[in-house]
């Protein structure tokens, strides 16, 4: 038996486009209620022009599990990014891929995918930007 790590988020802005979460240890339900609230205030934010957030960038390098019902709050907080015009992306989830059941990796589908943040600022039109 392993004891899991409680999931951390630790939040980075290497450029006002990109609002980058790095997420940590286990992602269960209330990780992903925290979540959602910092996404929802960050592009309330946004939204009333103080700043321009055009991705959100959820880092999983770090995530050791992922419990019951995260997904589907992955899925809302991509549902909340693009009501307010942006967009969502999972970044180094590869390695995590392979501990999900075939239901949860499915689940993935409806995400971009992205191997690091460094690609994704890169891909996504921040290749002058460097990550904090």
């Amino acid at each position: 038996m392993t004891l899991a790590r409680p999931g951390t988020l630790a939040i980075e802005v290497p450029d006002p486009r990109f609002y980058v979460v790095r997420i940590s240890g286990e992602v269960d339900r209330l990780l992903v209620a925290r979540l959602l609230r910092l996404i929802e205030t960050r592009l309330w934010v946004a939204a009333g022009g103080h700043v321009a957030t055009a991705h959100v960038l959820l880092d999983l390098s770090d995530v050791h599990e992922v419990r019951g019902g995260a997904l589907g709050g992955l899925r809302h907080a991509a549902h909340v990014a693009r009501i307010r015009g942006a967009t969502l992306h999972l970044t180094g989830c590869g390695a995590l891929v392979t501990h999900l059941d075939l239901r949860e990796r499915q689940a993935l589908r409806a995400f971009t995918i992205l191997p690091s943040v460094e690609a994704a600022l890169t891909e996504l039109g921040g290749a002058a930007v460097q990550p904090s």
